[in-house]
């Protein structure tokens, strides 16, 4: 699970908007589910959703490349690349990073092999893993200023898996986290007691890398890897920063692949508006 706090503090658990807005990311012990945003009958026949392949002009449709994918390969990744299609442009952001991951998982280099000590083939467990989209996902930053101390930040989650779930498992993706979006509305509350206020927006992030960037959607999904093969300790939707905790562990043996994977070319990339964040107070950002 991600999680972005400023501080690791002790919140008490009857402080009802922890549940409400979530971690980074985190494994669950809840059943998984294969597509959110289709109804089963449709991703049966098929058909797909109008945001994706319903151009008459081939140079406009951007999941022309899903179609060429999906025509080319067959079983398993057919199947998969067929429910990433039914996810619109949500399933291409998808797909740009499962294969990034795919490549670290599949050469010889230090992040494979601290994964192979839990699973043999992680490359090919991996493939075989299932995405979901979360649309309704928690969608604020809750930021907490107590007296006489610094200021925190929970950001909503991005992802969750099945602990130890192993092959055919599935992540599912917050839509409104930073695996997707680049900043995210804050409320604000001086004292636990005290009401919630809008206090502007903040840059959502997962560790040092920002939300919506490559670096950050390789991160999260090997950190839902971690857990489906029982790489990292459970962590939960919480401030207690187990999560913060198992995402520096992945960068510890994964970032300079993940820098390296990040780096090579992306089609039909959009350009980013940036905002400015809150240079006075420093975070401490994790999965």
């Amino acid at each position: 699970m991600i999680v972005a706090t400023k501080a690791v503090v002790a919140i008490a658990a009857a402080f009802f908007l922890i549940v409400s807005f979530g971690d980074t990311a985190h494994s669950q012990s809840i059943p998984p589910v294969r597509i959110l945003r289709i109804f089963e009958s449709e991703a049966s026949s098929g058909r797909s959703p109008s945001s994706c392949g319903t151009s008459t002009d081939s140079r406009n449709d951007s999941c022309l490349e899903f179609h060429k994918r999906a025509g080319a390969v067959g079983g398993e990744e057919e199947r998969i690349q067929k429910e990433l299609l039914a996810l619109g442009q949500e399933g291409e952001t998808i797909s740009r990073a499962r294969d990034r991951v795919l490549n670290i998982l599949q050469a010889e280099n230090g992040c494979s092999a601290w994964f192979r000590e839990a699973d043999t083939d992680p490359a090919g467990t991996f493939r075989s893993v299932n995405f979901a989209l979360e649309e309704n996902g928690p969608r604020y930053i809750l930021a907490v200023k107590e007296i006489g101390q610094a200021e925190v930040f929970k950001h909503p989650h991005v992802a969750s898996s099945l602990e130890n779930a192993g092959r055919n498992a599935t992540i599912r993706l917050n839509a409104n986290g930073a695996f997707f979006k680049r900043t995210s509305a804050v409320l604000k509350q001086d004292r636990k007691a005290g009401p919630l206020q809008p206090a502007g927006m903040h840059m959502l992030r997962v560790a040092s890398f920002e939300g919506n960037s490559m670096p950050a959607q390789i991160t999260a999904l090997l950190h839902e890897f971690g857990h489906i093969i029982g790489r990292l300790d459970e962590d939960d939707d919480s401030w207690n920063g187990q999560s913060a905790r198992n995402t520096e562990e992945v960068l510890r043996h994964c970032r300079s692949e993940i820098r390296s994977v990040a780096t090579k070319p992306q089609r039909n990339k959009k350009p980013q508006r940036g905002f400015e964040t809150n240079r006075a107070v420093t975070a401490l950002f994790g999965w």
